[in-house]
């Protein structure tokens, strides 16, 4: 099988030292499938266009002009749809198969929220919140009995696969690095994450998306996605509560910051019962198993995506 390709989303990731966006996915593929994995890292708050530049370039150096399977989350599969569906240009010739996780191909009706386009004072009066709120005390009581039920059946750490001590020692490096005149990978994300400017945010809202992308083209590569859908009870972080009733109020199910229909694209394979943090590993609703998802992405691609190119090149 072609090399896999993790793509992040917004103000994500590939590692920084210990710490990787995609919780324990990388090493679980290696060792379970076998696999060559890489997790590439793009600029956190660029354009769509400006991290699938990155994303192609990163690919085109690392793998040499091979091409490869991307498994992105959020963000990361715009980037990589780009790829295939640029504005200009042809395709890129790097994507064997591109598998979306809980990305907004329709945009997001937060992302309108946190650019700045939809005031607090216009929320505060909108009908979108006046949808939301009767349902929001119900939601809190199904969030807090999943909570006690869950503190019942055994406790769950916030960071599942991530231990204190590599936390610790992954900073040491960086400080260690930072003596020596090397600002080190840490330091970089941090100085782009601070950045004034954001130019990430309106590419992911609803006009941004389809400003960027025909939906009416036909893929050159197998496309598959999955979509999160998160239950206040038991697969929701208490962080993400709010978004996700200001979205269920008009768009139904979501996993708190991206629409089901949103995220559901070219082939779909499916809910994943997990919020946009649980579906990468993080966040205190993180399901325990959902590394055995990316088992199933695996299978996919090697009945589906590899039968597409082999098929292709004969």
């Amino acid at each position: 099988m072609k090399p896999i390709v993790l793509a992040h989303g917004y103000l994500g990731f590939g590692n920084l030292g210990a710490i990787q966006y995609f919780n324990g996915v990388k090493q679980h593929l290696e060792e379970k499938w076998n696999a060559e994995v890489f997790a590439s890292t793009v600029g956190p708050k660029d354009s769509v266009a400006a991290r699938a530049a990155d994303l192609e370039a990163e690919i085109r150096a690392r793998f040499h002009g091979e091409s490869v399977h991307i498994i992105a989350h959020s963000m990361g599969g715009l980037d990589a749809r780009y790829l295939l569906f640029p504005k200009n240009g042809e395709p890129s010739d790097l994507v064997a198969s591109l598998t979306t996780i809980s990305t907004p191909h329709q945009g997001t009706f937060i992302a309108e929220i946190a650019r700045g386009a939809v005031r607090p004072a216009q929320l505060l009066h909108s009908e979108r919140l006046k949808r939301a709120i009767p349902k929001m005390v119900a939601s809190v009581e199904e969030m807090w009995k999943g909570i006690k039920s869950s503190v019942l059946r055994r406790p769950k750490l916030v960071l599942p696969r991530t231990d204190v001590k590599s936390v610790l020692e992954s900073l040491r490096s960086v400080l260690r690095s930072a003596r020596h005149g090397d600002p080190g990978p840490l330091a970089v994300y941090l100085r782009k994450l601070f950045a004034l400017k954001d130019n990430a945010l309106f590419d992911l809202t609803p006009q941004g998306c389809a400003e960027l992308f025909n939906d009416s083209l036909a893929s050159p590569v197998p496309c598959f996605s999955y979509v999160g859908s998160a239950a206040p009870s038991q697969s929701l972080s208490p962080l993400l509560l709010l978004s996700y009733l200001l979205l269920k109020a008009d768009e139904g199910d979501n996993d708190g910051l991206v629409s089901v229909a949103s995220a559901d694209w070219q082939t779909s394979l499916g809910k994943l019962p997990a919020d946009h943090l649980g579906v990468i590993g993080w966040g205190s609703a993180a399901s325990s198993d959902y590394l055995s998802w990316y088992d199933q992405m695996v299978v996919n691609i090697q009945q589906r995506a590899c039968a597409a190119n082999a098929a292709i090149t004969l």
